[in-house]
């Protein structure tokens, strides 16, 4: 598929999980098409090691929602925006998972042609990111488990971090040589 077509469909999808309102009868079929849409396109490998946090993620959302929602405490509307919010959070990262991980570099800096030159060139260093932050959050893990951290005796909020502090760390140090690079460069 062309890139420029998948850039459609992936901006087509996610305006329309954000504009259909809280109504789970329009959410939950875009959610379980783009769900469909990673075992067409083959990605859920790659999907595997990212489940935990999207699965932590949308349930702390859910909860989130479901006791905030009309002051604190248990409501039936903040567990209806509680899904629905989940789905749409989903939905979202999903498809911007998908387009990144079916599409080569190349293309998609075909796909940004467009763009004016300084937004397409954005968007191409944040999406370029995302596979080496990736590469480096599973080299952290790597060298935690060396350390001899144990990932299925802790907690949650025992385990996540060694691993999102240095990960912060180093994504802002890397982000940071960027910018001196392109400044260097004369980039605006």
């Amino acid at each position: 598929m062309k890139p420029k077509i998948k850039l459609f469909v992936v901006v087509a999808l996610s305006t329309l999980s954000l504009i259909v309102g809280w109504s789970l009868l329009y959410i939950t079929p875009i959610f379980f098409s783009v769900l469909a849409s990673i075992f067409v396109f083959r990605v859920y490998r790659k999907l595997l090691g990212w489940l935990k946090f999207l699965v932590i993620a949308g349930l702390l959302i859910l909860a989130v929602q479901t006791f905030t929602y009309s002051g604190f405490g248990f409501s039936f509307e903040g567990l209806f925006y509680g899904v629905s919010f989940a789905l749409r959070f989903l939905t979202l990262i999903l498809l911007v998972f998908i387009f990144v991980h079916t599409t080569p570099t190349r293309k998609l800096v075909e796909a940004f042609s467009f763009l004016p030159y300084p937004l397409s060139f954005m968007l191409m260093l944040s999406l370029n990111m995302l596979p080496r932050i990736e590469d480096l959050a599973k080299t952290i893990v790597n060298a935690q488990k060396a350390r001899g951290l144990n990932f299925k005796t802790l907690n949650v909020f025992k385990v996540y971090p060694p691993i999102l502090i240095p990960l912060l760390s180093k994504t802002l140090e890397k982000s940071q040589q960027l910018a001196l690079a392109l400044q260097t460069r004369g980039f605006e």
